[in-house]
């Protein structure tokens, strides 16, 4: 289970990054499941152009 997260970068996000970490909280640390939740969301709003298979290798 993931328990924490923190995200920091230089991106711009239209959305707080802190909303993203809080989707993937208490979520199983199981890629398929992160890659159903993230495909869910807009990832734009939280991190500019970036496709759902890059966040996925940051999992790995």
């Amino acid at each position: 289970m993931i328990k924490q997260a923190k995200i920091f970068g230089d991106f711009f996000a239209s959305k707080p990054i802190e909303e993203f970490e809080d989707l993937i909280i208490n979520e199983k640390h199981d890629i398929s499941v992160i890659a159903e939740k993230l495909s869910k969301i807009n990832l734009t709003d939280y991190f500019g152009k970036v496709s759902v298979e890059e966040i996925i290798e940051l999992f790995k």
